[in-house]
């Protein structure tokens, strides 16, 4: 299976010159953060851009023609082995705007229950925990955390609660 990126030369006039950038089209991807019981799920990956596994939200990239909303129900139960009663949008960010088209999409899930993992190929996630929210903060103070997909849904997630009664 070939990778759903590819790089793509652009032009633009920027003040008045004609510049060309080196940009990677990228379908978009999906970030789940899943609370139940005021506890987060988090996997450990690894991921060969950081050379190292990393604790992170579930989180994929969108098929051909495939909703976010789908997209976000699909990866919850291949990485985390849970299933979304509820899924809420929490908002959508470009990763990485100076070179890439990729727009992440993150959803809140909630009324979880087991599902099935089915790992893609290649795929290395050797640890699925659920921790509190208070344990997570601490982990993000402690520099535990460096995956930026993770810290901007947990922010947008944070800025929703202190809209409402509580998770």
């Amino acid at each position: 299976m070939s990778a759903p990126f590819h790089l793509e030369e652009r032009t633009f006039t920027v003040d008045g010159q004609t510049r060309t950038y080196t940009v990677l089209e990228h379908p978009g991807a999906v970030g789940i953060l899943a609370v139940q019981d005021d506890r987060l799920c988090l996997i450990r990956q690894f991921r060969p851009g950081a050379n190292q596994p990393l604790w992170e939200i579930p989180a994929g990239t969108l098929e051909p023609g495939e909703p976010p909303d789908v997209c976000a129900r699909r990866e919850l139960e291949e990485e985390a082995g849970v299933v979304a009663g509820e899924l809420e949008p929490l908002g959508e960010l470009f990763l990485a705007p100076g070179y890439s088209t990729e727009l992440m999409s993150f959803f809140l899930a909630r009324s979880l229950t087991p599902g099935q993992t089915r790992r893609d190929p290649g795929e290395v996630i050797d640890a699925v925990e659920w921790v509190s929210l208070d344990t997570f903060r601490a982990m993000i103070r402690r520099g535990e955390v460096r995956d930026a997909k993770t810290l901007a849904a947990f922010t947008l997630f944070e800025h929703r609660l202190e809209g409402s009664s509580g998770p």
